[in-house]
């Protein structure tokens, strides 16, 4: 009896899928891929789906159709000075510099409003994220949350935004990204920062995900994860500069805050329809770290 348990208990694991941190995977990949294994913000390859993640071909089509589109209006304004040749363009995390960052920021929900699925509770967060983004905690990089163009507002706002290029603007900069992939059932969305006509490029690069978990015992995690550098040597040495006012690493800092503040709005928007009930969430805890960046590492 025990060995047939062993044995069915064994065909269970082979046969079932888990998700961790947003990644579908095998139970039997665990080991020694790593593909499998719990959030560690001290693993290097934490994240590794986003660090290697490649933008759908359709998506790039889309991209190409936006140049093509701005290349067609005579005379337009919206084309960058010839001499830095900017136009959207994926920004790699390949071709990053420095330190690649990866992080983990979850937000509980014991309870879901009367009423709503965990669905419905996605789309609602999704299509109100211009309500939900601040950024951080200064004047300086508070940000506001808005569609590049009318028809990105559109896109953003339909029943599947990918391919809506969104802008997250603060009196610093104005950042760009686009929504490269989006599933309601799986509950998830992922920007991917790139170039712009009208914003040059994202002060770093690579991928975001936005996902409501589903934890299988009615509870619920929203979260918010990323692999990213910084892009250019400029946002590398502006990073280091910026030490003589007292940030150690501005860039990464700002993106913690706003990410931070980000988790406490969509906890008050939550909590605010009736029957729900969400963790309170820990601004104080640390919720990535940056590590050495080798390409060829994380396979």
């Amino acid at each position: 009896i025990e060995n047939q348990f062993k044995k069915a208990f064994s065909l269970f694991l082979q046969l079932k899928k888990i998700e961790v941190n947003g990644q579908d995977c095998d139970d039997s990949k665990a080991d020694p891929k790593n593909e499998c294994k719990a959030f560690d913000k001290d693993d290097p390859c934490a994240n590794k789906d986003l660090r290697n993640k490649k933008v759908s071909q359709d998506v790039k089509n889309q991209i190409a159709q936006r140049i093509q589109n701005i290349a067609d209006i005579p005379n337009s304004n919206t084309t960058p000075p010839i001499l830095f040749l900017n136009e959207f363009g994926i920004q790699e995390i390949e071709d990053g510099t420095g330190e690649i960052n990866v992080d983990l920021y979850e937000l509980d929900i014991t309870k879901l409003p009367n009423g709503v699925s965990a669905q419905q509770l996605f789309e609602e967060i999704r299509k109100n994220f211009d309500k939900i983004v601040s950024g951080g905690n200064t004047i300086l990089d508070k940000a506001k949350f808005s569609a590049y163009e009318p028809e990105d507002f559109n896109t953003w706002n339909s029943s599947n935004p990918t391919g809506a290029a969104m802008v997250f603007r603060t009196p610093l900069d104005n950042a760009t990204v686009i929504a490269t992939e989006y599933s309601l059932e799986e509950m998830f969305w992922t920007f991917t920062t790139v170039t712009s006509f009208n914003h040059w490029g994202h002060p770093v690069s690579g991928h975001r995900q936005f996902k409501m978990r589903d934890n299988q015992n009615g509870t619920f995690t929203f979260e918010v994860r990323g692999a990213d550098r910084l892009t250019t040597p400029i946002d590398f040495l502006a990073n280091i500069g910026l030490d003589l006012f007292g940030e150690r690493d501005f860039a990464f800092d700002l993106a913690d805050d706003t990410w931070k503040n980000l988790m406490e709005t969509v906890a008050n928007f939550i909590k605010e329809k009736p029957g729900a009930e969400v963790k309170p969430f820990n601004k104080n805890k640390e919720y990535g770290k940056r590590h050495p960046y080798n390409e060829n590492d994380c396979k």
